[in-house]
């Protein structure tokens, strides 16, 4: 594992990475992870729902998977009303504050 002279290493330092440069302060930090996250939310709400139309197909006469297929929409619909809810208090707050957040 040892470089010889005028090799480079094929490891990624963290302190050079190019996606870092770009994160001075914390608010760029921010405008990098909620993003991210938010894509991640849709993705498993996307998911939840999947799992909800699949166990109603399967459930045949069964009507308690039928009930947790429902219970299983009602929870990704919450989550994903809680999300949206939370970017819009951020934007009604940056615009009665006439603050700039940073999203």
């Amino acid at each position: 594992m040892y470089l010889a002279v005028g090799e480079t290493s094929s490891i990624i330092n963290p302190t050079n990475y190019p996606l870092m440069q770009n994160v001075g302060t914390l608010a760029d930090l921010i405008n990098l992870i909620v993003p991210l996250a938010t894509i991640g939310a849709v993705l498993i709400f996307g998911a939840m729902l999947l799992s909800m139309a699949y166990k109603i197909l399967t459930a045949g006469d069964d009507a308690e998977q039928v009930e947790k297929a429902k219970a299983t929409a009602t929870y990704a619909i919450l989550g994903l009303i809680l999300i949206l809810a939370a970017f819009l208090i951020m934007k009604i707050l940056e615009f009665a504050l006439g603050i700039d957040l940073p999203l």
